[in-house]
């Protein structure tokens, strides 16, 4: 009634200007909403990014671990590496005292075993060789997988989307990769079941992290033994990709809240309860869309179908 009774007091041009003012006030708290709506999706990719690279750091940890204890046995006194350094010095020193002939005569001695010195020796010398090459073969592996897992951590930090046409397959690999140590501590084995030919619009560390979330999650949901299928398949213009756990499933009380985001059965070390409500928004974010396909039960483990539009004429 009140509004009826200034409407009535106003004339038409003081209407258009109160109208004008109305529109101006209301497209500039649109924009304070837009970035605030903005602001917290940075600040929910960075919390979620925060847990992701807890469990990433992890996984540097473990080859990290595994070079310094295989670099400490070689320093061991009784490592290979340090028999190799015996032999030789005892060789350097026969020669050094009695030239050729010393140290033939060294050699041609008989060992513990019947056999010439000459011959244990070199068998201990080939021994050796083959043994550090393996250690450096597996000091390679490990840090080019330390690298991996340390520019997979930097791509999380980042805060700005590229988005550019991109193979699944390649995140589905990495995410393996980033995990294998993980899974393998807890006797759980990630399948891949890749067959599609197709590439999609997005931005490749958030999708990596989009994988990780759900693939960290069917892992604590196994807790130990089981295994987590990551499977893909082109149908209707759009590339589905399932993650499917051998778990006990989700609950039906919860199973409306998953998506909701902070809700979590999780304790405050394990997460924030912001992971699947992240990933579901960055989904549809690039057109796409992430559901819970099947909330499992008896003995089945839940599954979740990721899909996004296929990118025309643009195969492998």
């Amino acid at each position: 009634m009140y509004g009826d009774i200034v409407a009535e007091t106003l004339t038409p041009a003081e209407l258009k200007a109160r109208l004008e003012a109305l529109t101006t006030e209301n497209a500039r708290l649109q924009q304070i909403l837009q970035k605030k709506e903005e602001e917290d999706a940075s600040n929910v990719r960075l919390i979620t990014a925060g847990e992701s690279a807890a469990m990433v750091v992890h996984e540097a940890l473990n080859p990290i671990t595994a070079i310094i204890s295989r670099l400490q046995h070689a320093l061991d006194d009784e490592s290979e590496l340090q028999l190799l350094n015996i032999i030789l010095n005892e060789w350097d020193r026969d020669f050094r005292e009695g030239g050729v002939e010393l140290l033939m005569k060294s050699l041609s001695e008989p060992a513990e075993d019947g056999t010439l010195m000459l011959e244990e020796d070199l068998h201990n010398l080939c021994k050796g060789l083959e043994d550090n090459q393996r250690n450096l073969e597996f000091f390679l592996k490990q840090l080019k997988r330390v690298v991996l897992i340390l520019n997979s951590l930097r791509g999380l930090a980042r805060t700005e989307s590229t988005v550019v046409p991109y193979n699944i397959k390649d995140a589905i690999e990495m995410t393996a990769e980033l995990m294998e140590d993980s899974l393998k501590k807890r006797k759980i084995q990630l399948i891949q079941n890749i067959d599609h030919r197709s590439w999609v619009m997005i931005d490749e560390n958030e999708f990596v992290q989009i994988l990780h979330n759900l693939a960290r999650n069917a892992m604590q949901a196994l807790v130990k033994n089981g295994t987590i299928t990551i499977s893909t398949k082109e149908q209707n213009g759009r590339l589905e990709i399932r993650i499917q756990d051998t778990g006990p499933g989700i609950p039906p009380e919860i199973v409306d809240k998953i998506f909701m985001s902070r809700f979590t059965t999780k304790s405050k070390q394990e997460g924030t309860g912001l992971g699947l409500s992240f990933s579901q928004r960055m989904m549809r974010k690039y057109n796409g869309d992430l559901i819970l396909e099947s909330p499992g039960g008896n003995g089945n483990g839940a599954v979740f179908l990721c899909w996004l539009p296929v990118v025309p004429n643009q195969t492998i």
